[in-house]
């Protein structure tokens, strides 16, 4: 049953007519957008004088912005691919543009990173500011309670214009104080329309961009929508191939696994991006769909060719001597495989470098599926501490590349429903992570095993 919204997510009906009292917008956590296009021209005017009113009624002088064209803003999640090119590893602000952008960190929980950590550790960030105020627009980042002092930090870093509140409708004042210090004319924006009480002479629009964006949306939904389910807009998913080879024998530290056709038992966390192969969450964030973040299961028929892999993570001591021997600059810039133990599972080895070792051995990465049977069926062995399992079932929707690991890992985060799931995991549970770039993948959570395709298999294969 789909979740009914609270009164206080409804969006607020902006009031057109020359003479209506605006003060009711001041406590609207919604703006709705205008019913057409013939009322968008009103619908600018009756807020630039709600603006100019509210800035009248709080005794300001408006100098902090004045420009309603800030309004019109979109997220850059760090692994959108219009932001960041996975090939080039590159970021490519000219295939993201819009006015006001607000950059969010990649999923959180993963590791004991924090949001900040995701944008001190990517060093070409500031570099992506400055390109984006040559285009003449703005960037805010996000904030969290209880960070004042690393928000205002990141934008002095950055050179950010501003601080994203996400949901809440005003910060701390001890934030709005820092960061203006910091940052002469900050911008404040949020998900909802900002408290005029907290934060006089900034007076923010409001979700502005997310309900024009569903405007835009109805009317070429029934274009985009191909499943028959009339709430999430369809976005196509490919499936990127790994290069294959096949070898006639199962290579030293490898078990065989048999050809196989039977229905696996999937599960999963429904996460906001979908899962693979089905639509992500676009229409539905006001109220959050009810069966975000539920338990789910499902039956997948799968049929594999015979196939090797190894019984136990790529270990330390020989992802080292990868790098030694190829000189591979592995995209982790704290790696000391080297120096760590020998026998532990090399970890702070992103996608790319996972992949990279696998050619390097005449390899690949294992499919999820071919995970999941193989330790269904009892040959995997696992490295201790226990992390998490790249595998090479890599997808991306245009937008955002997703990838699923396996296994579970000993680290678990704790304090939001937001966070990836962690702890040991069994065989079937499968979590589909957004690849994020920059080579903020690089975490302490998650190793990787090599398969090969067999043209036979020995005797005694699983």
């Amino acid at each position: 049953m789909k979740a009914q919204p609270r009164p206080q997510e409804l969006p607020t009906r902006v009031p057109l007519g020359i003479d209506a009292d605006l003060s009711t917008l001041d406590s609207a956590k919604m703006l709705a957008a205008p019913a057409g296009p013939r009322d968008w021209t009103a619908w600018w005017e009756a807020l630039l004088r709600w603006g100019s009113d509210a800035r009248r009624r709080r005794g300001c002088d408006g100098g902090l912005r004045e420009e309603s064209r800030w309004a019109t803003d979109a997220v850059a999640w760090l692994w959108d691919e219009l932001l960041n090119d996975h090939e080039s590893r590159s970021f490519t602000v000219d295939r993201c543009p819009d006015e006001v952008i607000v950059l969010r960190n990649a999923y959180l929980g993963l590791d004991e990173r924090e949001q900040f950590d995701f944008f001190t550790e990517v060093p070409e960030l500031p570099q992506v500011v400055a390109a984006y105020h040559a285009r003449g627009a703005r960037v805010v980042v996000p904030w969290g309670t209880g960070t004042r002092d690393r928000a205002t930090a990141l934008v002095s870093l950055l050179g950010a214009d501003g601080v994203f509140l996400d949901a809440q409708r005003q910060g701390e004042s001890e934030l709005i104080d820092a960061v203006g210090t910091a940052r002469l004319g900050a911008v404040f924006e949020t998900e909802s329309a900002v408290s005029t009480d907290r934060i006089p002479g900034v007076v923010e629009l409001g979700d502005v961009a997310t309900e024009f964006t569903a405007l835009l949306n109805q009317e070429r939904a029934e274009a985009l929508r191909g499943n028959g389910d009339t709430t999430r807009v369809m976005r196509n998913v490919t499936v990127i191939p790994q290069r294959t080879s096949a070898r006639r024998t199962v290579p030293d530290g490898m078990v065989a696994v048999a050809a196989v056709a039977r229905t696996l038992t999937v599960r999963y966390r429904l996460r906001e991006q979908g899962r693979p192969g089905q639509p992500p969450f676009v229409d539905e964030w006001k109220p959050l769909p009810s069966e975000l973040h539920s338990m789910r299961s499902e039956e997948k028929r799968v049929e594999l060719g015979p196939f090797a892999i190894d019984r136990a993570e790529i270990s330390n001591a020989e992802f080292a001597r990868f790098v030694a021997e190829t000189r591979h600059e592995p995209r982790c810039r704290h790696g000391a495989w080297d120096q760590w133990p020998p026998e532990e599972p090399a970890v702070h080895v992103d996608l790319d470098d996972a992949k990279a070792y696998a050619r390097w051995a005449g390899l690949r990465l294992p499919t999820a599926e071919e995970w999941q049977v193989a330790a269904e069926a009892g040959v995997l062995e696992r490295r201790e501490p226990l992390v998490w399992n790249w595998t090479g079932s890599l997808s991306t929707d245009g937008r955002s590349r997703s990838v699923v690991l396996k296994g579970g890992a000993a680290y678990a985060a704790a304090g939001s429903e937001w966070y990836v799931e962690g702890g040991p995991r069994e065989p079937s549970y499968s979590l589909s992570l957004p690849v994020p770039g920059a080579a903020l993948a690089c975490v302490s959570t998650a190793g990787f095993r090599c398969a090969v395709d067999l043209t036979e298999t020995k005797e005694g294969a699983r």
